[in-house]
């Protein structure tokens, strides 16, 4: 709008832009401008076309030139408008850009704020009568605990454990096998699991008491969250069962593999919500 004033302004005081007949006036004029000798007297009429190229007479009013000096004016604000008008508009967008990522970093912080998180809250032993024979076996609990602040979904639970031969240990790239069992449950926020668990042979436990083997107890959890988009949670641990007197049975101690969460865990997810 500001290029539209300045230029009605420069049309409406250049006499030439007005008239066809001032714009041969002037031509005429500045022919003869461009054919005179060379006169250095002001008081010329054709002085002032000479220097100043045909554009500016000694008859031109006042008026006209104000109006002139006042259409590059509006011309020049127009300008500096449009400028500033420029560098606004990419002030909003980073402004909106970055409001965008604020939002993205907050939405991000609350769902880790309020996912559910499982991990190993305690391991527990008792005796129970064997199933197939006179005697008894050694029943292990795994305790998992939802520490997050919802529930998790289609939490599915594996446990096994395996006797080695005197102190050697686990093997160098043990896969730590599944038991080839679907286990489903589901932890409430704080809630712990009662029902994980795994018997160990009485022979095997035997073998322990008697320092010619070893145990070792493995499992994992796999679960999502109420979240859209979001990946499916993994939690491991590997503990190995020391034979103890008393009550506890056997004393876990943790294994230096297959214990972490998510991104810490030896094997990435292998079942599906």
């Amino acid at each position: 709008m500001g290029v539209g004033l300045s230029a009605l302004f420069l049309v409406w005081a250049v006499p030439e832009f007005r008239s066809p007949v001032f714009a041969k006036q002037y031509y005429d004029h500045w022919q003869a401008a461009a054919s005179a000798s060379q006169k250095s007297n002001p008081d010329d009429p054709h002085f002032w076309v000479r220097e100043l190229y045909g554009w500016v007479y000694a008859e031109d009013t006042l008026a006209q030139w104000l109006m002139v000096l006042l259409g590059f004016g509006t011309a020049a604000i127009s300008l500096y408008a449009l400028i500033w008008l420029r560098r606004t508009w990419d002030q909003t967008r980073r402004s909106a850009s970055a409001a965008h990522d604020a939002n993205e970093i907050a939405e991000q912080t609350s769902i880790a704020q309020l996912r559910p998180y499982v991990v190993v809250d305690g391991i527990d032993c008792s005796f129970e009568p064997a199933s197939n024979r006179v005697g008894h076996d050694v029943r292990v609990f795994i305790r998992w605990k939802n520490c997050g602040q919802t529930p998790t979904r289609r939490m599915m639970w594996d446990v096994s454990y395996k006797r080695t031969i005197g102190s050697k240990g686990l093997p160098e790239g043990f896969e730590y096998p599944r038991s080839g069992e679907d286990n489903y449950t589901i932890l409430g926020p704080g809630q712990t699991s009662v029902d994980i668990s795994t018997t160990i042979k009485f022979s095997d436990y035997e073998g322990t008491l008697k320092g010619v083997a070893e145990l070792y107890l493995w499992g994992w959890v796999e679960y999502s969250d109420g979240f859209p988009g979001s990946v499916r949670h993994r939690s491991e641990m590997c503990v190995g069962l020391l034979p103890v007197i008393g009550d506890d049975i056997l004393r876990p101690h943790t294994h230096a593999e297959h214990n972490g969460a998510d991104e810490d865990c030896l094997k990435q997810p292998m079942t599906t919500a």
